[in-house]
């Protein structure tokens, strides 16, 4: 097991090659630990382009777990307005909000909502 708390060399191990006096820590933990978590942020953010990210992010308003903790109508009216718009009528949309606000009175106020953890 290395010396965490002690310095780091680079290199023959001579002195007049190191730059900074670092410890063994403070490399794995700045100079390597970060350097994999930024290339795999990198990696995952030219995978999931931003209009999955959103589609998901908008999705998760429809979570039941938790007594439906999640539940935001603004949300689901924008993943309808954006990821569903040939399925909804500007009358539907109008609609969709309200039914939506009438839901949530629903849902904080029946037993059966407050245990659900899926929808079948």
């Amino acid at each position: 097991m290395p010396d965490m708390g002690a310095r780091h060399t680079i290199g023959t191990r001579r002195s007049c090659q190191q730059r900074d006096c670092i410890t063994v820590e403070h490399y794995y933990h700045i100079d390597v630990f970060n350097e994999v978590i930024d290339f795999q942020l990198g990696e995952l953010n030219t995978r999931f382009p931003y209009e999955t990210v959103e589609l998901l992010s908008l999705s998760s308003a429809l979570d039941p777990r938790d007594a439906f903790k999640r539940f935001n109508s603004d949300n689901i009216c924008t993943l309808a307005e954006k990821f569903y718009l040939l399925d909804f009528t500007t009358t539907e949309l109008h609609a969709l909000n309200q039914q939506l606000g009438f839901y949530k009175i629903d849902m904080d106020n029946i037993q059966a909502f407050k245990n659900i953890d899926s929808i079948p």
